[in-house]
């Protein structure tokens, strides 16, 4: 099972939901814990959680405002245009109530119980300057709570450029052989 950014604590979940139907996990930019969430996205999430996340959905239809947000808070200058206006076609399309669902649970839910109890193979990849998760703190909590884990930490940040996106696949490529060996 897989999970990418925020998409992680989902496969976390799943795995402690159904550890037996799990063969392994790779995780990119996993989400373990609230306090491995960088300051300034986790005050975006916990406003996204709150009443006035209801504003989120017609501000997120807004692809100037989107681009903006993702400039300042994303590093989205890392970001490739078709890459861009590719995320802005998901945002436009997704369910603004699962959003802020979503939201809610990564500034609320402390997955590091599932690692820790998760025996069966792990992979983990980081990009050392991630705009959402301290990488080096993430990487440490995960070395600590799954000893059995690989994890690879890759130049770059929360970016797409077509250069970011090789290193990521092939990074991805190896880890995807280490958890495939090990289960």
């Amino acid at each position: 099972m897989s999970g990418l950014c925020s998409g992680t604590s989902i496969a976390l979940a799943l795995a402690a939901a159904a550890p037996e139907r799990v063969d392994g996990l790779l995780l990119h930019t996993p989400f373990v814990r609230p306090g491995l969430i960088r300051g300034p996205i986790r005050a975006q999430l916990a406003l996204l959680a709150s009443p006035l996340g209801a504003l989120f959905g017609p501000l997120s239809r807004s692809g100037t405002l989107a681009t903006l947000h993702r400039r300042v808070f994303a590093n989205a200058a890392e970001v490739d245009a078709e890459q861009l206006a590719h995320d802005q076609s998901d945002l436009v399309r997704a369910d603004v109530r699962a959003n802020r669902e979503l939201a809610l649970d990564l500034v609320r839910v402390d997955r590091s119980a599932t690692l820790a109890s998760w025996r069966g193979p792990l992979g983990v990849l980081l990009a050392r300057a991630d705009a959402f998760v301290d990488s080096d703190a993430t990487a440490a909590a995960v070395r600590d709570l799954a000893p059995q884990a690989v994890i690879e930490t890759i130049a770059g940040g929360h970016g797409w450029t077509p250069a970011y996106v090789r290193a990521q696949h092939d990074a991805l490529a190896r880890l995807a052989r280490a958890v495939g060996r090990a289960s």
